[in-house]
């Protein structure tokens, strides 16, 4: 067995503290001064399919190691998920030799569009070297490459060679297994690549290995950080370039009515850490309220769509503006646009309350075509009046009236709108 990863907390009901920590380290002594990486993830969907993998090996999923029903290397079956989105990152996770992990890395290997920058502790697959080769002849020309063990049977060091800048480490061990796909280039979503798992046979074919991919500009910066440290040491000079960080680049956001509706749309050129969108609304640009979330596409280099609809059209000008929030919890609010309602558009009209039925509160609308004064009044089945829900001047347009039923027995109650001429009723339904 090869795997290098710890799993914490995942067998109790609390998913915060669940964690997964992996890489390449072997916790021995030996290697304390050794080149190494790993990585903690606190994500209890991940850290259920390392349990997955764990408990196969361990043969039971109790505390009790059932050494009958243990399976290794071929023994083993593709049996956990693959993909998951943490914290709006993408990450790949797959098991060898169960799961076809070399085709995996050549995958990634084949979305680079300017370079491949890798630390591995050997290199020795033909099907990689030819990968990264097709990549160069296509025109990513920037390879750099940190190799500890370069004279190994099958070595492919010294053919990449002729493609770019591999370097022998120096004393101490490179113990790494890393790859980082366009690091420097946040609009080609670089990618890292990481775990126990070394570019040869032996990991693919027979090993108990673990690799994470991980589409993250943010962290392949810090493997490339890490990688120029290498590089350097080992007699490397060249230049490289920091990404730029893209923020979330919203190109437009507009506003129509249709049908009493206010509908709200927006669109975006590029997303970096994108949660989503706050879509807050005012009457007075002073006093703002929230109405709604829509969640956003995390990373994202293509553009995006996104709708909105405000049916509480209330008044003849409100405002509306977007707080874009991060996963780190920091915001930016949009611009803010007017929307003007068109008078002629209103008529007298009484809607059904929503919920109906409900228990305590709903919501009862109704619109008018001018200022005026109104009366909203509720009868039991008898025709008793029971409360006067709403009794004065209201403006143009669409009004909305909470009513909280508190006090009230279950029962069918009629409500009425009065406005000048017009008369209508509607029943509403309290369940307790």
């Amino acid at each position: 067995m090869h795997n290098k990863f710890f799993i914490f907390d995942a067998r109790d009901t609390i998913p915060t503290n669940d964690w997964l920590w992996t890489g390449s380290w072997n916790v021995t002594s030996t290697e304390l001064n050794w080149k190494n990486n790993v990585i903690e993830i606190n994500d209890p969907s991940i850290t259920s399919a390392y349990t997955a993998e764990f408990e196969e090996m361990w043969g039971s999923n109790s505390d009790t190691l059932n050494t009958s029903n243990t399976k290794f290397g071929n023994q083993k079956a593709d049996n956990t998920t693959h993909s998951f989105n943490i914290g709006g990152k993408e990450i790949q996770s797959y098991f060898s030799p169960s799961d076809g992990t070399t085709s995996k890395i050549l995958a990634q290997i084949g979305s680079a569009d300017y370079s491949i920058y890798l630390a591995q502790y050997v290199i020795t697959r033909d099907d990689i070297r030819d990968a990264i080769i097709s990549r160069y002849n296509s025109g990513m020309n920037d390879l750099r490459g940190v190799v500890d063990q370069i004279d190994a049977s099958g070595t492919e060091f010294y053919s990449l060679q002729n493609y770019g800048e591999m370097f022998a480490n120096p004393s101490p061990t490179l113990h790494h297994k890393y790859g980082i796909i366009d690091a420097s280039y946040s609009e080609s979503e670089p990618i890292t690549i990481m775990g126990s798992h070394n570019w040869s046979s032996a990991a693919e074919n027979d090993n108990d290995e673990n690799t994470l991919i991980i589409k993250d500009v943010y962290i392949a910066n810090q493997y490339m950080q890490e990688f120029k440290k290498r590089y350097n040491d080992a007699g490397g000079t060249g230049i490289f370039i920091i990404p730029t960080i893209v923020p979330v680049e919203l190109v437009s956001f507009d506003a129509t009515v249709e049908n009493r509706i206010v509908k709200l749309h927006w669109s975006t050129a590029t997303e970096l850490n994108n949660s989503g969108f706050y879509v807050e609304k005012s009457y007075d640009k002073l006093n703002w309220f929230s109405l709604g979330f829509v969640e956003g596409k995390g990373t994202s280099s293509e553009p995006n769509n996104y709708f909105f609809d405000d049916s509480v059209y209330l008044q003849r000008v409100q405002y509306y503006r977007l707080k874009q929030t991060d996963y780190d919890g920091s915001y930016e609010y949009s611009k803010v646009i007017e929307v003007n309602s068109n008078l002629a558009s209103f008529s007298f009209q009484l809607y059904q309350n929503y919920p109906n039925p409900f228990n305590p509160i709903t919501t009862i609308r109704f619109e008018i075509p001018s200022e005026q004064e109104i009366e909203l009044t509720l009868f039991d089945m008898l025709g008793r009046e029971v409360k006067t829900l709403f009794n004065g001047k209201a403006p143009a347009g669409i009004m909305a009236i909470d009513f909280k039923a508190d006090g009230l027995p279950s029962g069918v109650y009629f409500y009425r709108l009065k406005a000048g001429n017009f008369l209508a009723s509607k029943k509403l339904i309290l369940i307790k």
